[in-house]
């Protein structure tokens, strides 16, 4: 199975680094892609994460839109250049792509639908698969979301995964 990671923010690729360093060690390591985001290249550097740059961002909502479909048509070449079976991420993307292609997409989603009017709108009809905390039961419109229990900042702040310094 060949899996992609989408990094479309620095705090996922904390999110997804404990899971990139396991599937490296038992199997062969999933394909990162991420957007022109200075902060999310360089954690993902100095993790030694290997990565693929596909886009850029945009801070207009014309230029969201055009950066968006540029960055969907980009995806899209590279699962089906690389084969991708699985996408997973936060991204509207990995949902779009995976209307569009064969692989199939589990979102990562944190934000409640009322905050997040445009990806419930646009990004969450598209996805195989939503994992939400349990904090957002009842908060989500898309039926069949998986809901567990904990937040994403456990998945690298759990006490097993960090040590406080306290001199920091």
């Amino acid at each position: 199975m060949n899996l992609l990671i989408d990094i479309g923010h620095p705090a996922h690729v904390h999110l997804f680094k404990n899971l990139i360093s396991e599937l490296k060690a038992k199997r062969k390591p999933p394909l990162i892609t991420v957007r022109q985001i200075p902060a999310a290249i360089e954690l993902l550097s100095l993790y030694n994460i290997p990565f693929i740059e596909l886009g850029s961002k945009s801070d207009s909502m014309s230029g969201k839109l055009v950066n968006q479909l540029k960055y969907d048509f980009r995806l899209r070449k590279f699962v089906k250049n690389y084969n991708i079976d699985l996408a997973i991420g936060t991204s509207i993307t990995i949902a779009h792509v995976s209307k569009i292609s064969k692989a199939h997409s589990i979102v990562f989603d944190d934000d409640d639908d009322e905050v997040q009017p445009l990806m419930t709108k646009f990004g969450h009809p598209f996805a195989d698969i939503i994992l939400s905390p349990d904090a957002l039961k009842n908060k989500r419109k898309k039926k069949g979301t998986i809901y567990y229990a904990g937040y994403h900042e456990l998945a690298y702040l759990h006490p097993n995964r960090f040590s406080p310094d306290a001199a920091v």
